[in-house]
C-alpha cells in the first residue's frame, strides 16, 4: 500500500515538531496532526453543505478534534459507546449539540445514556431502535429514566447486520410511550464506493417507509465514508420534508481505506502511528514495534503504508511485533518509520493519549478520553453518573 503524496512532508513536520523529545517518545505512539484535522472537517462541511454532515465520533474519540468540528459549525455528531456520548457532551459544555447513539443499546445501557443527558439539558440524545422487539424494551426501561429521549427507528438496507427492513418496520406500526419516535436511520456499510445502483434501491425503502409511519419523520440518517457521495447526491433523500444527513467520520483522520474520499475532498492525512525499529532479523528484513496491539487489529497485511518507504512491506503482525520485508534501503536499530493505517479508527482505539502536532509545533499528548468502555459500568449501577 502506498502512502498519500503529501505525507512525506507532513511526517518530517512532525518529526521537527517532536524532535526536543523523540528520544524519550515511547513507541508506538499515535500521532494527530491538528491542521490536517482541520482541513479534512472543512473540506467535508463545504462538501456536504450546511446541516446534512452528522459525523460518527468513533474514528476520533478525541475532545480536540470535536472542537475542530464544533469550530466548523458541526453541531449533530453520531456515536457508538457511552463514553463517546459523554465525551461528546462534555467537549460542547454549553453549546447544544445533537448527538445519536447509534447502536441497539441493551435496556440498561439506554437509561444510563438518559443519565448522562440530564447533565446537558440544552442538547439532544436520541436513540436507534433495531426492531420492534428492542423498542418494547427500551419503551418499557425507559419509564424510569430521569429524562426523555428521541430515537430513529433502524433500517436494514441490505447489510444484515443491525436493524429490522422497511416492509417489517411498516407492518409494526411502530410506536412508544416513554420515548419520542423522530426518524429513520439506514447504513449501507455493505457497498463500496462505486456502487451507486445498489445504494439506490436501500435509499427508496427509506422514503417509502418514511411515508407510512405514523410519526412524524424529522430525520433520515445514511451513509458512512464509502457512501455519503451517493446519498448526498440523491434527490428523494435530499428533498424529503425531512432533514437527510450523512454520517461519515474516517475522512476527519482519513487513512488508506478512504483513498477514493480522500481523492474527491481532498483529504490529508492527520493521523499517523510513529514505530520504532526494535529487530533486524536478517537481510531484507525488519521488525517494528506497532503489532495488532498498536495499528488496526481488523486488518490483514500489510494493514499499512510507510511514509517515505515505498518498498516496505508489512508482514503479518503479531501482538507487539510488525515484521516487514525491505526492498530497498536499510534500517538500523531505533530507525523511527511513520505509518499510515489502513483503519485508523480501530487505531486510535487502542491508544491512551495522542501526541498533537500543528505543523511544526508540539503541542503535547492528550487523553483519548472516548477509547474503550469505561462508562459501560453505568448501565450496571457500579458508576455515579457526576
Amino acid at each position: 500500500m502506498s502512502a498519500p503524496s503529501e505525507s512525506s512532508a507532513r511526517v518530517q513536520a512532525i518529526l521537527r515538531a517532536l524532535a526536543p523529545r523523540l528520544d524519550t517518545l515511547i513507541t508506538p505512539a499515535l500521532v494527530l496532526e491538528l491542521d490536517a484535522v482541520a482541513h479534512n472537517v472543512r473540506a467535508m462541511a463545504s462538501f456536504a453543505g450546511p446541516g446534512r454532515w452528522r459525523p460518527h465520533v468513533k474514528t476520533h474519540k478525541h475532545p480536540q478534534v470535536a472542537r475542530a468540528l464544533l469550530a466548523e459549525g458541526v453541531t449533530a455528531f453520531k456515536c457508538a459507546t457511552l463514553d463517546e456520548l459523554d465525551m461528546m457532551l462534555r467537549t460542547a459544555g454549553s453549546t447544544p449539540v445533537d448527538v445519536l447513539l447509534a447502536y441497539p443499546l441493551q435496556p440498561a445501557a439506554a437509561v444510563a445514556a438518559a443519565q448522562l443527558a440530564t447533565r446537558s439539558p440544552q442538547s439532544q440524545v436520541r436513540l436507534l431502535v433495531d426492531s420492534p422487539d428492542h423498542l418494547r424494551q427500551l419503551d418499557t426501561a425507559l419509564a424510569s429514566a430521569p429524562t426523555r429521549l428521541t430515537a430513529l427507528l433502524d433500517v436494514d438496507v441490505g447489510m444484515a447486520r443491525t436493524g429490522t427492513t422497511a416492509k417489517l418496520w411498516a407492518n409494526a406500526s411502530p410506536n412508544a410511550t416513554n420515548l419520542d419516535l423522530v426518524g429513520l436511520h439506514g447504513y449501507e456499510g455493505h457497498l463500496a464506493w462505486s456502487q451507486l445502483e445498489d445504494a439506490t434501491g436501500g435509499y427508496e425503502q427509506l422514503v417509502e417507509l418514511a411515508d407510512s409511519v405514523a410519526f412524524d419523520v424529522q430525520w433520515v440518517v445514511t451513509s458512512g465514508t464509502h457512501a455519503f457521495h451517493h446519498a448526498l447526491g440523491n434527490a428523494a433523500l435530499r428533498d424529503g420534508p425531512w432533514q437527510h444527513q450523512v454520517s461519515p467520520g474516517t475522512l476527519v483522520l482519513s487513512d488508506l481505506r478512504t483513498a477514493p474520499a480522500a481523492k474527491l475532498l481532498s483529504l490529508q492525512q492527520a493521523a499517523f502511528v510513529l514505530s520504532r525499529v526494535i529487530a533486524t532479523p536478517g537481510p531484507g528484513r525488519i521488525t517494528l514495534d506497532a503489532g495488532s496491539k498498536g495499528l488496526n487489529p481488523d486488518c490483514p497485511p500489510p494493514g499499512c503504508a510507510a511514509v517515505d518507504h515505498p518498498r516496505l512491506r508489512a508482514t503479518m503482525a503479531s501482538e507487539e511485533h510488525r515484521p516487514c520485508r525491505v526492498d530497498e534501503g536499510t534500517f538500523a536499530l531505533g530507525d523511527m518509520v511513520a505509518l499510515i493505517p489502513e483503519h485508523v479508527c480501530t487505531t486510535v482505539n487502542l491508544y491512551r493519549h495522542a501526541q498533537l502536532v500543528r505543523g511544526e509545533q508540539d503541542l503535547g499528548a492528550a487523553e483519548v478520553s472516548a477509547r474503550s468502555r469505561s462508562h459501560d459500568a453505568l448501565a450496571f449501577g457500579m458508576l455515579d453518573a457526576e
